[in-house]
């Protein structure tokens, strides 16, 4: 097996295991409290990711105080205000309607940057911004059901999944603001470190009145596979596979995930798969490659970082 098959291999496999984070989600939050899940979630990928970076954290001591103050922020936007909008939107909403709307982040971002940072998009990036959007309407649309009348709880749901896409945004357009770029693994070190520091207060308070004991296994083994397989096995394969491909290349396949979330959520959770559902997804991604540059042997697109961000699953979360 050459290279980069082995290399497409992984990436493909790491979206997978991102877009099963929608399906993981809503099962843990049968039973967890918000802030207690995310807290768990990332005390076990913490466990997971401190051998692996364990000879990068002396590059810690070199870090400038400006980028200290970003990397917090950039917490705060990647890992509390993302987690805590998904899981909130996956109380109201289905996994599916998750999934799709988190594959409209490279739509996000550009958009972001064009309003804040005052970056130009190319005609193709506005289309594909539209097309997300279009999408995402889409999607809020099926609030309205046949003989159902209008479903608030859904649509509310799923403007909690967008605000949480808003704050991934945020993430990755601070990220690139960072006067030294920090090694990969050791990102995702410090992120998770950040996010058990965040969410122990709030854990602390819910676990005084939870009762461990009306866990099921379903919820222990979703919780299991987020913190180890989403949120650190994910990551490792994206990074080990990242290299090895156009950038490109790894713009375009980063549209299994949100392909894999609603395959997922329809054979696990038993969602239904509707028109306009299947509809918004050609929506989303047909932007994803619209945006994708038509070079191959790109290496540095904006999309692998991205895509890189999304196989953090911060929770790609």
């Amino acid at each position: 097996m050459s290279k980069q098959i082995r290399a497409g291999f992984d990436l493909g496999l790491a979206m997978v295991l991102v877009g099963s984070s929608v399906v993981a989600g809503k099962v843990i939050i049968q039973i967890f409290p918000v802030h207690l899940a995310s807290f768990l979630r990332y005390l076990i990928a913490l466990l997971v990711l401190l051998p692996l970076a364990f000879k990068e954290i002396s590059q810690l001591k070199n870090v400038s105080r400006s980028d200290w103050k970003k990397i917090i922020l950039m917490s705060f936007c990647g890992q509390v205000a993302f987690s805590l909008f998904l899981l909130w939107g996956l109380m109201l909403t289905t996994a599916s309607d998750a999934g799709l709307i988190t594959g409209t982040t490279p739509a996000w971002v550009a958009l972001v940057a064009w309003l804040v940072l005052k970056e130009k998009m190319t005609r193709r990036v506005v289309l594909g911004v539209a097309m997300s959007l279009a999408g995402i309407l889409l999607i809020s649309g099926q609030a309205q059901t046949v003989g159902q009348g209008f479903n608030l709880t859904r649509l509310l749901g799923d403007l909690l999944i967008a605000g949480a896409v808003l704050g991934e945004a945020f993430f990755l357009l601070l990220k690139k603001t960072l006067q030294k770029p920090f090694p990969p693994l050791l990102l995702s070190f410090v992120m998770t470190v950040l996010g058990v520091a965040m969410f122990l207060p709030m854990a602390l308070v819910q676990v005084k009145g939870f009762d461990f004991r009306l866990v099921g296994t379903s919820q222990w083994l979703a919780l299991l596979h987020h913190g180890i397989f989403i949120t650190a096995g994910a990551y490792i394969l994206w990074f080990r596979g990242v290299g090895q491909v156009p950038g490109a290349l790894a713009g375009i396949i980063t549209a299994i995930m949100p392909l894999s979330a609603v395959c997922l959520s329809v054979l696990f959770l038993g969602e239904p798969m509707t028109w306009s559902l299947a509809f918004s997804g050609v929506l989303i991604l047909g932007a994803i490659f619209c945006m994708t540059p038509l070079n191959l042997k790109e290496r540095g697109s904006w999309l692998k970082a991205v895509a890189n961000l999304r196989a953090t699953a911060i929770f790609k979360k």
